[in-house]
């Protein structure tokens, strides 16, 4: 199957051949598309990757984060997220000791 662009209409003595210099492939536009959305998608992943040191597993249903190593550490529903701003911390792994209540 052939796309036409566009159509070009040559009107009284052609002696010369017509060339059309801006053709676009449309099949290579689509495949250079997909390699760039493919390398995208690769780089963030090897950015979010690259600092695993800040890395936690954020516990959906507390909202606390877990460092590696700890008992709740990807054994939870949860996702990863990147530092620790804005999120609880852990009282095991973290080293929180627990609220103590008031008589």
């Amino acid at each position: 199957m052939k796309l036409k662009l566009c159509n070009i209409k040559v009107d009284g003595n052609v002696e010369q051949p017509i060339n059309q210099n801006l053709v676009i492939n449309l099949k290579w536009l689509a495949i250079a598309m997909i390699v760039l959305a493919l390398a995208g998608v690769f780089l963030y992943v090897w950015w979010n990757r690259s600092s695993d040191s800040e890395r936690y597993w954020l516990t959906e249903s507390t909202g606390r984060i877990h460092k590696e190593g700890c008992v709740y550490y990807q054994k939870t529903k949860g996702r990863f997220v990147t530092g620790r701003k804005n999120y609880l911390l852990c009282r095991r792994c973290f080293g929180i000791p627990a609220k103590t209540q008031k008589k």
